[in-house]
């Protein structure tokens, strides 16, 4: 049996790094060879959360390349780059499906997951469904594409804030997700964006002025939310769940370079130093961590990414 490194949450729920068989594609799928897998935060707390299910390996914020395409599947050739949606294998036939809602359909965000229900992307190769896949454009950077699916979720929560455009916005949590945030709230013509660290989500209700909106898009033990404060000043609480066509609006902003993210990438390491890349995150020493599990071709350290890009748009 052929087999292949992966960091996985095993069926203790401990996140290791162990051996795995190579993915052996069904006719209704692809094999995709991994190039770069950021690290999400959720990650790190996959032991704990019910939404990972133990025994699968790690990894949702994928691109890659196609290597194999199953006799079933149409539409898709080998060699093509592409951006993984993690939660793209919807049912199709759902309440939620139907409405224009996949973020809601069960069978795409709680059973088939890649990266928690299904394997993800911390090896080098995963087999997936193509209800999965977007193309990428051919001059794409590489570094941009892994950074599609949390720009995609950072989109859904400030779109789901309204019309920006000249208001003042607050982002509370200044990790990957709230940096997307305040770009993306410069971006939409915001007057003013304020990014303040962790705070109690409380805190952020006594913040906002009469007729705000909060947008929750992580979540903690206890929201400390006060129903009083919320009452009388009629704030509007909202939940952001995924996304859904704010994944193709994300390969958009990153390919046109409207939306910049070299500077938040940290480093890019070879898969076998991932779970030093996690204890580096789980001490916030690091912004965001790419992992490569087929390599990459120079070593890249904090910051070199930003450097790089910087240079290139020099000349």
């Amino acid at each position: 049996m052929v087999t292949m490194p992966a960091v996985l949450l095993d069926s203790r729920r401990t996140i290791v790094m162990a051996d795995r068989p190579m993915p052996r594609p069904q006719p209704n799928q692809v094999l995709i060879e991994v190039d770069l897998c950021g690290v999400c935060g959720s990650d790190l707390h996959s032991p704990d959360l019910p939404v990972y299910r133990g025994g699968f390996v790690l990894g949702h914020e994928a691109s890659g390349r196609i290597s194999w395409v199953g006799a079933a599947v149409d539409g898709w050739e080998t060699g093509q780059r592409v951006a993984v949606n993690p939660n793209g294998n919807v049912c199709g036939i759902c309440e939620y499906c139907r409405a224009g809602r996949p973020n809601f359909c069960y069978q795409a965000t709680m059973e088939t997951a890649l990266g928690l229900q299904a394997d993800g992307a911390m090896a080098p190769f995963m087999a997936v469904s193509p209800n999965t896949l977007r193309e990428l454009p051919g001059d794409m950077g590489r570094v941009e594409a892994a950074w599609v699916e949390p720009t995609a979720t950072a989109l859904r929560g400030v779109g789901l804030a309204g019309d920006l455009e000249g208001r003042t916005v607050l982002v509370t949590g200044g990790g990957p997700i709230g940096q997307l945030a305040c770009r993306i709230a410069v971006h939409r013509r915001a007057g003013q964006v304020i990014l303040v660290s962790a705070v109690a989500t409380a805190l952020a209700v006594e913040a906002l002025l009469p007729g705000g909106v909060l947008v929750i898009v992580g979540s903690g033990t206890g929201s400390g939310l006060d129903p009083a404060a919320i009452l009388l000043k009629e704030i509007t609480v909202r939940g952001s769940f995924t996304y859904n066509d704010e994944f193709d609006q994300a390969i958009d902003l990153l390919s046109t370079g409207a939306l910049q993210v070299a500077d938040l990438t940290s480093a890019i390491v070879p898969l076998l130093g991932a779970l030093d890349a996690f204890a580096s995150l789980r001490s916030a020493q690091t912004m965001k961590v790419l992992i490569a599990p087929n390599g990459w071709s120079t070593p890249v350290r904090l910051g070199d990414v930003a450097r790089n890009m910087a240079a290139a748009r020099r000349t």
